[in-house]
């Protein structure tokens, strides 16, 4: 589906027809997937391990600064879904189409997200 009519054919922007629809020349409406997290990661050159001790009977244990950097990362994952980031996705991302849309020259745009 073409988010434009023939006389703005310079304009046009494609997206799946199941996502977006025009209801006349001026008015348009597109449904969002649901946000998501894409990846959480660690700055590897910005993190450090403060402090290793053992001592003298301990046994090695190879993995554990690689399990500790996992659990940092689902922590900092958690904190962020739990400080409202996907909230402040979707609404970035629904302003963003909206504008993007408009800028097609439509008047009327709505943008939704659908729910996870």
């Amino acid at each position: 589906m073409h988010l434009a009519n023939s006389d703005r054919s310079r304009r046009v922007a494609r997206v799946s027809s199941a996502n977006a629809s025009t209801f006349c020349p001026s008015t348009a409406s597109v449904t969002l997937p649901p946000a998501r997290v894409l990846s959480t990661r660690l700055d590897n050159d910005r993190s450090w391990v403060y402090a290793r001790t053992t001592d003298i009977l301990a046994q090695r244990h190879e993995d554990l600064e690689t399990r500790a950097r996992q659990e940092a990362e689902r922590t900092l994952e958690q904190a962020a879904l739990d400080g409202g980031i996907l909230e402040r996705a979707r609404v970035n991302a629904e302003r963003t189409v909206a504008t993007f849309v408009r800028s097609l020259g439509y008047a009327a745009v709505t943008v939704t997200s659908r729910t996870p």
